[in-house]
């Protein structure tokens, strides 16, 4: 089952692209231009019961403002289409099982300030007003609906367990590793020497880069033999050298290689797909926990959305009626 873009994910998605912008970039004059689509509300009277669940149901009006919101936040929604309406009934449906369950209310008003914020910096005054006029609701009506969704947020990160966080933090530390090093590669099969190439076996490369290894530990150069042996032409020019790399772009013996290597010791030749490696660990940093918790805390909250919408919400619902 694929799980369609929700309003929970398009308020996260529009937060990100403006997020990272400041006021003074976002002008009146640079917003773009919206065109919101009216909800087609002939299916959806005021007093029908669109959904029932276990505790509770939603109405027709209610339904009709939470698609008239998710509009409000993501303009290309389509609002109108039969099969995306059945998956934002169910994003309805876990607001709603769910909202009596938050312990913390509190945090999802602190917040709906800094998201408006945002929201301002996305669309002008007028866009706003024609937004709410198109779509039949109001800014009570939408700062109710962006509550809503960040209680949502609040009930999951509730779940999340100080194990479950230190768990996916080891599990993606090189995620969160930068490194400076320097490296000489003895490649394997194609290489390339005076415009021509050659064949190279694994074995014959890691005879190689065991000859240079031993070369170092008498005392050579990694930075000279790198400029003339290395098949790196990335850092061959550069003694071999690499300056704050996130290692997480790395084939994997690699990253484990910076990971567990003593700094300025150079390593026996580690084979990854490409061929033999000598490296040397100069920097390394580890960005603590406690500064990307919230960069975790959002991840594990949303596969906990993942794993409810998927496992505990269809136990919930009794009957869908659109």
């Amino acid at each position: 089952m694929r799980i369609m873009k929700n309003i929970l994910m398009a308020l996260l998605i529009m937060l990100v692209f403006t997020g990272c912008s400041s006021e003074e970039e976002n002008t009146s004059a640079d917003l773009a231009t919206f065109e919101f689509q009216p909800v087609d509300r002939t299916n959806l009277p005021d007093d029908k019961i669109v959904a029932t669940f276990t505790g509770g149901e939603i109405t027709g009006r209610e339904f009709a403002n939470f698609l008239a919101v998710q509009a409000f936040i993501n303009p290309s929604a389509p609002i109108n289409d039969e099969e995306y309406r059945l998956q934002i009934i169910n994003d309805l449906i876990v607001e709603k099982s769910t909202a009596n369950e938050v312990k913390d209310t509190e945090w999802a008003y602190q917040q709906l300030d800094i998201v408006w914020n945002q929201i301002l910096l996305q669309y002008d005054e007028e866009t706003i007003m024609n937004a709410y006029e198109t779509l039949g609701i109001n800014e009570d009506v939408v700062k109710e609906a962006l509550v809503a969704l960040l209680n949502i947020e609040t009930y999951f990160r509730e779940q999340i367990t100080e194990e479950e966080l230190n768990d996916l933090y080891e599990e993606v530390i090189e995620e969160f590793t930068t490194a400076t090093f320097s490296h000489i590669l003895i490649a394997i099969n194609e290489v390339e020497t005076n415009e021509e190439f050659e064949l190279r076996s694994t074995d014959e490369a890691f005879e190689i880069a065991n000859e240079l290894y031993s070369q170092i530990i008498a005392g050579a150069d990694l930075g000279a033999l790198a400029i003339e042996h290395s098949d790196d032409l990335g850092s061959s020019e550069n003694n071999g050298r690499y300056e704050n790399i996130t290692i997480s772009g790395l084939v994997p013996e690699f990253q484990q290689a910076l990971l567990d290597l003593e700094k300025n010791i150079v390593s026996e030749p580690v084979k990854t797909d490409y061929g033999y490696h000598l490296i040397r660990v100069e920097e390394r940093h580890v960005t603590p926990l406690n500064e990307v918790k919230d960069v975790l805390l959002a991840e594990l909250t949303y596969e906990k959305y993942v794993d409810y919408y998927l496992d505990v919400l269809p136990e919930y619902i009794i009957e869908i009626n659109l």
